[in-house]
């Protein structure tokens, strides 16, 4: 054997060569290649099913989101959406009922956050199989397995515990001026986070 023919063999690297294969392959309208992604000093990667995700998604807001491996992500959900049962809870056993338009906000929002996790969980299943199985995401969507599946930071998770840990500190010592808020200021209270989450939407969109 020649010295040219055991520098060839010496540079080979079978990872290297089924990615080269892989890219080759024709791809279809989605994206995806027609072939599964195969690492060769591994096993094959499985899939995760859709059905199981929505029907935990379905069950209980987050648990959708854990099955897939996005922990920060169905954590933010789980906290959401319990956060905004205290505070219709909390609302509602004020002296007088609290405020009508403030319930009526809060109530809304516990069927937006929980389809939101349901079929937020749905889309999330292509994106992970996207990255697990064909190593590569394609054109228009965004990774979530290397950021646990949520924009935000570890510093940025960290505010929103902190926040919400605030939040059920107040519930718990119930002040004068919280009880003024849910039951006087209600109707003003909402129609500011209404106009503060419009306002955030209007820069997100200018932004991209």
């Amino acid at each position: 054997m020649n010295e040219s023919t055991q520098q060839k063999q010496s540079a080979y690297d079978p990872f290297l060569d089924e990615r080269m294969h892989h890219l080759k392959q024709p791809t279809q309208p989605n994206g995806y290649s027609n072939q599964d992604f195969y690492h060769p000093y591994g096993g094959k990667m499985p899939r995760k099913g859709k059905f199981v995700a929505g029907l935990l998604a379905f069950f209980f807001p987050g648990l959708g989101h854990f099955y897939l491996g996005l922990m920060q992500r169905g954590f933010t959900v789980m906290l959401c959406f319990a956060l905004n049962i205290v505070a219709i809870v909390y609302s509602v056993s004020l002296p007088g009922g609290g405020s009508v338009p403030l319930v009526v906000l809060l109530s809304l929002l516990v069927p937006a956050i929980y389809f939101y996790n349901l079929f937020d969980a749905l889309q999330c299943t292509d994106r992970v199989n996207a990255e697990r199985i064909y190593g590569i995401v394609p054109e228009g969507m965004t990774p979530l397995i290397s950021n646990g599946g949520f924009a935000f930071k570890g510093s940025s998770l960290g505010l929103i515990l902190v926040v919400c840990g605030v939040c059920v500190l107040m519930f718990s010592v119930n002040p004068a001026w919280l009880q003024f808020i849910f039951s006087s200021g209600g109707p003003y209270f909402g129609a500011v986070l209404l106009i503060v989450a419009g306002l955030f939407l209007l820069l997100k969109t200018r932004n991209k």
